[in-house]
Formats: C-alpha cells, structure tokens, sequence
C-alpha cells in the first residue's frame, strides 16, 4: 500500500493536478500522436507485406494445382504449407524488424523530449544523452 502511495505521488510530482497544458502543447501533442500512429502502420505493414504476397502467391499456385489435378487434395496439403511459408517468410524478416528498431526508436526518442517539455513533464534524460542516473538507459 506504501509504494502505491509513493507512486501517486511521484505522478503528482510529475503532472501537477493544477497546472493544465497550454493549447500550443496539446496541438503539439496531437501531432506528435498523428506521425506516431502512422509510423506505427507504415512498420506494420512494411513487416506483413512480404507475408501476405508469400501466402497469396501459394493460393495462386495451389489453386492452379488443384485445377489441373482435381484428385489432389490440395486443402490438406496447403494448411501446413502455409503455416510453415508464413513462418519461415517470417523469420526472414526478422533482419527487417531489427533494423526498423535500431533506426525508428531513437527518433522517436528526440521526439519524445520536446514534447515532454512543451506538456511540463519532468524528463527522466535529454534523447540522446546515453543512460540515465540508474544505469538503465530508459
């Protein structure tokens, strides 16, 4: 009960209940969530694109199989087929999730802090300062 106490009132200490956003922040704010959110579609669907033209392009060809040879029972073999081609497209594209995390996440961290600034959130560190007091890098 003592620590939830002591981190209602770190939040206070943080985000004071009397002091409200100036309009400038909240529209600097809601831009700042505008880009977020699309960056957020664009990875997504940079990192299932590759998936997605795999899975089609396995469709297409076990159809055409399937008419070609109706005595083929192409459903029982396409299920595990394509579990195994989404996962293995999948584990391709890991080198594509690595980079996006090594070039996007400190951009959002540069963004982060002026925004913090401009609402009056105290910052943990400056973006781009290295770790902070605990060593953590957070």
């Amino acid at each position: 009960m003592a620590r939830l106490l002591e981190a209602l009132l770190a939040s206070c200490d943080a985000v004071p209940l009397a002091a409200g956003p100036a309009v400038g922040s909240l529209r600097a704010a809601a831009s700042v969530v505008v880009v977020a959110s699309a960056r957020v579609l664009e990875v997504a669907l940079a990192l299932a694109a590759p998936v997605i033209v795999a899975l089609w392009l396995t469709d297409l060809a076990l159809g055409m199989i399937a008419r070609d040879a109706p005595q083929v029972p192409v459903y029982f073999v396409a299920l595990p087929a394509k579990g195994l081609l989404a996962v293995g497209v999948m584990l391709l594209g890991i080198g594509a999730l690595d980079h996006a995390l090594t070039t996007d996440l400190p951009t959002v961290d540069r963004a982060r802090a002026p925004l913090a600034r401009g609402l009056g959130l105290k910052a943990t560190h400056d973006a781009g300062a290295g770790p902070d007091a605990r060593g953590n890098g957070c």
